[in-house]
């Protein structure tokens, strides 16, 4: 009875986060428990637990990889959220969307850095909708305007590349995602020591 209802509450969890084909008949658990979900959500709440004890172990190793990110210039606090969240999706194997993350983590404070006449120049031609990519290029072009480290736009770079991957060529691996991880806090160092 215990193993049934363990493979039910993780069937049901997997039906919510997967497309699901048009079927013409729905297996009978799975009526019931969608109709007692509407009440007490049993089902799903068993499925979390066990999904969310899976990951405690990993996102402690993970965790005990990394070190704090000090910074010499305050950020913003959407920059700290971005951080924040790249960093939490690190720690629960989302690695794709931590690199997505650390892209926008860098956007937000590049944006917070430039020199009010090169942030005015941006947004014009950029129409208010620059890309990380975007970001770097006027940064490199314009980098004692920008008063950034010199080593930051490589950096950097290696941050937009590999979102972009994540974003355009597939999934990343675990060891991708640590990198730019640990890229997107260094170039926000470099960024950041004034």
């Amino acid at each position: 009875m215990r193993h049934g209802f363990i493979r039910h509450a993780r069937q049901r969890l997997t039906s919510l986060t997967r497309l699901q084909q048009a079927r013409t008949a729905t297996p009978a658990w799975q009526e019931i428990q969608c109709a007692l979900d509407v009440q007490q959500n049993d089902l799903l709440r068993a499925a979390f637990a066990l999904e969310l004890l899976e990951l405690v172990e990993p996102a402690v190793a993970r965790a005990t990889e990394l070190r704090e990110c000090v910074v010499a210039a305050p950020s913003t606090e959407e920059a700290d959220r971005y951080l924040d969240e790249a960093t939490r999706c690190y720690f629960y194997g989302l690695f794709t969307a931590c690199a997505v993350m650390c892209r926008s983590v860098l956007e937000e404070a590049i944006k917070q850095k430039l020199p009010p006449q090169l942030a005015r120049m941006v947004r014009t031609r950029f129409r208010n909708t620059a890309t990380l990519g975007n970001l770097l290029h006027e940064v490199n072009n314009n980098l004692k305007l920008a008063g950034i480290d010199p080593d930051f736009p490589r950096v950097a770079n290696q941050v937009n590349d590999t979102g972009k991957s994540a974003v355009h060529h597939g999934l990343l691996s675990e060891d991708e995602a640590r990198q730019c991880l640990r890229s997107a806090r260094h170039a926000l160092q470099l960024l950041l020591r004034n």
